[in-house]
């Protein structure tokens, strides 16, 4: 069956299938390692569960609408190399993760662990979206599909930006100012990790930028900040303002430290305290077309911004019941998408909502605190001999239960 107005290079079903098993074991090895995520103010497992169903329910018919205004080509050759930009590896990472992410718990929960259940048209849409994504992130990673296809390194800023940085970098001239820029920086973090239900869509390290065989720049950047303009979210708007909406900190290190970069836009370090490795450093910020140097006063009022703004968030968050952190934490998950749908300015025309269908089922579960059919944790965590028989994500083929670990033999 073939979809009206589909991709002109979709792919197969065995294409599919091997696209599947790839982002299965790039999944596998980002869930094992960050595991269910435990949270006292936001049910964080539960609202993601959520909007990956919501999106394998919804997420073809968005991504449609968008592909009608532009390509995964044209999104690549527009936002790639550009400091920024709202289109990261993470968010470029999404576009197959939400939707197969649902569809793997539907299939467990509706079809007993049988993928050959799955309605036909349903598996035609999850074609369109990987070819989509497929297109996407080989045009914008040069030919890989993901970071951990770089072996760890996101290096994805252009020469143009690399130079934008390098001529603002700054020698460090006492180390107590290093400790002064984390402890700022770590609090505008925490504060865009809050604005979004506990998630880090608003943060994204790249790098790392080699200058000579034992020097490098790491970069760090936060966008989406109120800084008095269009909140983000219905509750991002605060009396505190952001000096502006976005900043860039980059740091120039000389020595030995391993940095490696995941699809989720963290970084991790050996040694994870690298600051007396910082040779040099600098802040920017965009506003418009325009790149602004950033000096100390600036910090400052980030970080008055920062300590101010999270104690609103955190008192807002504290009055709301366990439906209103659940529909929240959806919200940020699947309107993320709106980096794409605002390049062609049709975001207004997308409907954000909870499906009918998923309000029924795992919403109305959640809230009444019944456990589901389905273990993520050990689904995932199931060993490499049933992963072979079955990925995480499900391939479309038919199986043997007893084989690939399912609950329902």
């Amino acid at each position: 069956m073939k979809l009206k107005g589909e991709l002109q290079n979709m792919l197969s079903i065995k294409e599919t299938n091997e696209l599947i098993k790839y982002t299965s074991k790039v999944f596998d090895k980002l869930f094992i390692d960050r595991f269910l995520i435990e949270s006292k103010l936001f049910p964080v497992s539960e609202y993601v569960l959520l909007a990956c169903v919501n999106s394998y329910k919804k997420f073809y018919h968005q991504l449609k609408k968008l592909e009608e205004s532009i390509s995964a080509k044209e999104i690549a050759e527009r936002e790639k190399g550009k400091l920024f930009t709202e289109i990261t590896p993470l968010q470029i990472f999404n576009i197959h993760m939400f939707p197969l992410f649902g569809r793997m718990v539907r299939i467990s929960n509706l079809y007993h662990d049988d993928p050959m259940k799955e309605p036909e048209e349903k598996f035609n849409e999850i074609q369109y979206i990987m070819t989509f994504w497929k297109e996407l992130a080989r045009s914008y990673y040069d030919g890989y599909l993901t970071v951990e296809e770089m072996g760890g390194k996101c290096q994805i800023a252009s020469n143009q930006s690399l130079e934008t940085i390098k001529n603002n970098l700054k020698p460090v001239k006492d180390n107590k100012n290093i400790v002064e820029f984390k402890k700022i920086t770590a609090k505008l973090e925490q504060l865009a990790f809050l604005d979004e239900c506990e998630t880090r869509m608003k943060i994204s390290n790249h790098g790392p930028y080699h200058i000579t065989e034992n020097e490098f720049i790491i970069i760090k950047e936060i966008i989406r900040l109120y800084d008095g303009g269009k909140a983000q979210w219905p509750w991002s708007e605060t009396k505190a303002k952001a000096p502006y909406s976005n900043i860039l900190v980059a740091y120039q290190i000389e020595g030995d430290v391993k940095c490696t970069y995941n699809d989720w836009g963290t970084l991790k370090t050996e040694p994870s305290d690298y600051r007396k490795f910082i040779e040099k450093y600098c802040f920017l910020s965009k506003k418009g077309k325009k790149i602004i140097p950033l000096d100390r006063d600036d910090l400052k009022n980030f970080e008055t911004y920062a300590q101010a703004a999270h104690k609103e968030l955190y008192l807002k968050y504290s009055k709301w019941n366990k439906e209103e952190r659940l529909k929240a934490g959806v919200l940020v998950y699947n309107k993320n998408f709106d980096r794409f749908t605002n390049l062609v300015g049709i975001t207004d025309q997308i409907d954000w909502s909870i499906s009918e269908d998923v309000e029924k089922n795992e919403l109305k579960r959640f809230l009444n605190d019944e456990v589901t059919d389905f273990s993520v944790g050990n689904w995932v965590a199931r060993s490499n001999r049933k992963k072979k028989h079955m990925p995480t994500y499900f391939e479309r083929k038919e199986v043997d239960l007893k084989e690939i670990g399912s609950f329902y033999k």
